[in-house]
């Protein structure tokens, strides 16, 4: 009785009271949070440090994040902070299942160095968005008024989803200096059941075959190719030459803003060997749904180049902040035990 008292006080009351049994996501097509049962989300954090409402729903027996279907949370949500806010200072709105965090939208406070806007207004703030998805890729955004209203997407983790009752944790944090009037996760969020697979990327090099020496000039190509059937958005291909002996000539990234499924892209960067040996380098493909990176060894002043290209492990852009995470996801594990009782 102890423990339910606590987290009723750490879970301030919706809109609307959620449903005395969550609700079944039994077929295809978008769940809101106003067909699983909920209204708009509220949160007025105060002087709290984080504030976290659960959104309970029910998954089929059968339920998996694929390979023949998949779940996909989409977030609409409004900020608005206080003009009390400081310079620099922080908050993120924050989404978690028993086992994952799902989102992490950063927003920074900039009150310091503003331009008069073009109708000559001064702006009492900046505020700067931030968010990385599977689908959208890296979003940036500044809005000169206090209120921001931002939309992300992504799939869920394999471990988020899992047969029977579920939560999904939607929260709000505020770090030093932050002052978060009010925020707002509109009913329209919620969860997609689709068969359309999460987007991927497979990247190719094809290398010279001819002998490269100091002070030659050569291209390396590249195939980029999305195998899922999801878009990919605000894809970047960027060599990283650090410790070598090659120099980058002309563009030093190159960025598509959409990778559409099965579409492939193709392109080039050119280089200039500086000095002999083996030279080691790196290609980072940075997407919304990880960072693969590939290591590159090629031969300067042989009589091939010999190269070798090595995939890294891959680095998952995860939408988490450690810290936050873990008290989203500890306070999801205990209502969920809860809710089963």
């Amino acid at each position: 009785m102890v423990l339910i008292l606590i987290i009723a006080l750490s879970y301030p009351t919706p809109s609307r009271a959620a449903p005395s049994e969550p609700v079944v996501i039994d077929s295809l097509g978008m769940w809101t949070l106003d067909r699983l049962g909920y209204s708009d989300q509220l949160f007025s954090p105060g002087d709290q440090e984080v504030e976290i409402l659960p959104i309970f729903y029910r998954l089929p027996d059968s339920a998996s994040q694929g390979p023949e279907s998949w779940y996909v949370f989409h977030l609409h949500a409004q900020i608005e902070f206080d003009l009390a806010s400081e310079d620099g200072s922080w908050a993120w709105i924050e989404a978690g299942d028993i086992d994952t965090a799902c989102a992490l939208l950063e927003f920074n406070v900039q009150k310091q160095g503003i331009e008069p806007l073009s109708d000559g207004t001064l702006p009492p703030m900046l505020i700067h968005h931030d968010s990385v998805g599977g689908i959208e890729g890296e979003v940036r955004s500044t809005s000169p008024s206090n209120v921001v209203e931002v939309t992300f997407s992504d799939y869920f983790f394999s471990a988020g989803i899992t047969p029977g009752v579920n939560a999904m944790g939607l929260a709000v944090r505020q770090g030093t200096g932050a002052k978060v009037k009010s925020a707002r996760v509109f009913a329209d969020s919620g969860i997609e059941w689709t068969t359309v697979s999460p987007g991927k990327a497979e990247f190719s090099l094809d290398f010279p075959e001819k002998p490269i020496n100091v002070g030659d000039t050569f291209d390396i190509a590249y195939t980029l190719t999305n195998v899922g059937e999801e878009r990919l958005g605000n894809v970047t291909v960027a060599p990283d030459l650090l410790n070598s002996d090659i120099e980058i000539v002309g563009e030093k990234t190159q960025q598509f803003p959409e990778l559409a499924g099965s579409e492939v892209k193709e392109g080039k960067f050119s280089f200039t060997a500086l000095a002999p040996g083996d030279q080691t380098f790196y290609f980072w493909v940075n997407t919304g749904a990880g960072r693969p990176s590939y290591e590159v060894h090629l031969l300067v002043g042989g009589t091939q180049p010999y190269p070798l290209v090595r995939r890294m492990a891959m680095i998952a852009i995860a939408a988490v902040s450690v810290a936050g995470a873990f008290v989203v996801l500890r306070l999801i594990t205990n209502l969920v035990g809860l809710h089963k009782k």
